[in-house]
């Protein structure tokens, strides 16, 4: 199964628009969520 956004989003409990954004523009995501994302980015491989 391939990786997207939308599973992401998902395992992390965030919306798309904030997984695109903690990857692309990190500054702009609370650093709590950032490393959520990142763990589940991670994991999912």
């Amino acid at each position: 199964m391939p990786v997207t956004i939308d599973l992401v989003a998902k395992r992390a409990r965030v919306s798309p628009s904030t997984v695109s954004r903690a990857l692309s523009h990190p500054e702009k995501v609370a650093e709590t969520t950032r490393k959520r994302v990142l763990q589940v980015v991670a994991e999912l491989g």
